[in-house]
């Protein structure tokens, strides 16, 4: 089946003054096209940092000068993200 999204084992971390922060760690779901996909959970859970994580890569294969970018967020930092995670 072709899923509309799919993330498979999404890693986030943030680095801190006082070290590395998880703030998703190994999250994992598909959505189906015509499905919607609600993310529940405490304050501070992650909800947020999830979508965060992946949007702007959804967003990178826009080049339009004019795009909106809803997280302030161009690739280069998320590249830097990923540089991150692979020196942990």
């Amino acid at each position: 089946m072709a899923y509309l999204l799919e993330v498979d084992d999404l890693h986030t971390f943030f680095k801190t003054k006082k070290g590395i922060v998880k703030a998703v760690n190994g999250v994992s779901y598909r959505v189906e096209p015509g499905k919607t996909l609600g993310i529940v959970g405490e304050s501070g859970s992650g909800k947020s940092v999830t979508t965060q994580s992946f949007i702007p890569l959804l967003l990178d294969g826009d080049k339009r000068t004019n795009r909106i970018d809803p997280f302030g967020t161009k690739s280069r930092k998320i590249e830097n993200a990923f540089a991150l995670a692979e020196a942990l």
